[in-house]
């Protein structure tokens, strides 16, 4: 899987005035010169994020065709899969894409009712998972089955 390229990076005044910041401002035009750079007011900024002492910077990217592509443009999914349904905790869903890249798995299919894989709190949580996986979102388990080849193994953490 390819990485995302970064389209339009934000910042603020506080955030060029941070020297690792502006570098990596620097640094990102230099690679990539088309990316647009807004800096946006301090008070607005601060309405952006959810983090208290967040750093002055967001990018935003393109989603991966994987994540966006609808289940039924797919035939069947080759090799180990890692299957979440209806996984609602946020910071659950980026610990389990985290394992399962750090397993060497490499594709993550979220099933209707999962927390969505691209939220900030996941990606926070995933901590980089998301450049290493095929991550697909909003499938049915008709379109689960239909599609996944692999023999399917289920675990749950509720079981008696």
């Amino acid at each position: 899987m390819g990485d995302p390229a970064i389209k339009i990076l934000l910042t603020s005044e506080v955030g060029l005035k941070n020297i690792e910041i502006s570098q990596a401002i620097f640094e990102h035009l230099e690679i990539c010169p088309e990316t647009k750079v807004f800096q946006l007011d301090s008070v607005l900024w601060d309405l952006l994020s959810d983090l208290v002492n967040a750093p002055h910077i967001a990018g935003l990217l393109d989603l991966p065709k994987s994540t966006l592509a609808p289940p039924q443009s797919i035939s069947t999914l080759e090799g180990d899969v890692v299957i979440l349904d209806r996984v609602q905790d946020a910071g659950k869903v980026g610990s389990i894409l985290r394992t399962a890249a750090a397993a060497g798995f490499t594709q993550v299919i979220a099933l209707t009712g999962c927390a969505y894989v691209w939220a900030s709190k996941v990606l926070r949580a995933g901590m980089g998972a998301h450049r290493l996986l095929d991550l697909y979102e909003g499938w049915s388990n008709q379109q689960l089955l239909s599609a996944v080849t692999a023999p399917l193994l289920g675990t749950t953490s509720d079981a008696e």
